[in-house]
């Protein structure tokens, strides 16, 4: 009777163990198919999204991806283990292009081949969304202000002025009631930026139905540009 019970319990002590190194075994090979190594989880990212991975780093149990793609960049949580993407972020900041400009030499003989008179100022503003030369040519007593396009050297604008005109600069309030002749709206922002030609005010309209942004010579009180949101 004591050698049937022995042999139930080491029977039952059996099974105990073959239930648990097949729990191992299946355990390891359920593990292995759903985690990825890191190397696949850099490659499945770029497949999905495109683009260029900037910096990919480990903290904890998660990767944090910054992406770069159509000039934008982008910040991903990954889980890594598995790969899943757990949050996809946009940087608000664009990444620039490395532009270039026409040299001066160019925007000179540009100038000479479509103005008479002597070049007094020229000067390279890239703080605008397209940048330009600013130029001051004087003729006798005319003077004339160009904006040129820096990149294809299109003339984008041309102010005749006389030598000895009243150069005061329009107030702010002057400024934003022409925008408002071109949109209607709630004034968002008004910045003024000292040139050589005067300078000019940037104001932000804020429209029922769209939004824009208008340079104003700060003189001539002239349109100069209109940058439509």
């Amino acid at each position: 009777m004591r050698i049937r019970e022995k042999l139930s319990i080491l029977f039952i002590v059996t099974l105990i163990i073959i239930a648990t190194i097949l729990s191992v075994i299946i355990w390891n090979k359920l593990t292995k198919e759903t985690s990825l190594t890191t190397e696949e989880i850099y490659n499945d990212i770029e497949t999905m999204y495109g683009g260029e991975i900037i910096s990919f780093l480990t903290i904890n149990d998660q990767y944090r991806v910054q992406l770069q793609r159509n000039n934008k960049l982008y910040q991903l949580n990954v889980d890594a283990e598995s790969g899943k993407i757990l949050q996809m972020t946009q940087d608000k900041s664009d990444v620039k292009e490395d532009i270039n400009y026409l040299p001066e030499t160019k925007i000179r003989k540009i100038i000479k081949e479509q103005y008479d008179g002597k070049i007094k100022k020229i000067s390279l503003n890239t703080n605008k969304e397209e940048p330009v030369y600013q130029i001051e040519i004087a003729n006798g007593k005319e003077h004339v202000n160009l904006l040129i396009d820096a990149i294809n050297g299109e003339v984008l604008s041309e102010i005749q002025a006389d030598a000895e005109q009243d150069s005061s600069l329009l107030s702010k309030e002057q400024a934003i009631t022409i925008a408002k002749k071109k949109l209607n709206g709630a004034v968002d922002e008004i910045s003024f930026y000292d040139t050589s030609d005067g300078g000019y005010y940037l104001v932000e309209i804020e429209g029922k139905d769209k939004d824009a942004v208008f340079q104003i010579h700060a003189i001539s009180g002239k349109v100069i540009s209109t940058t439509w949101d």
